[in-house]
């Protein structure tokens, strides 16, 4: 099954910049046979997937007691990564 995906900018800064780390299918839920790309976001380091499967499909890639949980309708996870991101150059500069 072929999954429909979409190209992000980074969730902690917006970055669109990012460089591959590593590639390969879903081995732990066996979903697919895609083929997917790990990131590393050059403005902050943040891991993400890029391209990463449309809201459409996420449920279809992820399991309903996948964690955390599946909410795309609120700016949520974003606000968490920025201040994760926050305290911990915070923790780092003192």
């Amino acid at each position: 099954m072929k999954i429909g995906t979409e190209h992000v900018e980074c969730a902690i800064c917006g970055c669109f910049d990012y460089k591959v780390i590593g590639q390969g299918p879903d081995y732990e839920f066996d979903t697919s046979r895609d083929v997917w790309q790990s990131v590393e976001c050059t403005g902050c380091g943040h891991l993400f997937l890029n391209p990463r499967p449309t809201i459409d499909n996420a449920k279809t890639i992820y399991p309903s007691d996948y964690y955390p949980p599946l909410d795309f309708s609120s700016g949520y996870r974003r606000k968490y990564w920025q201040s994760e991101l926050y305290w911990r150059n915070r923790v780092t500069q003192a």
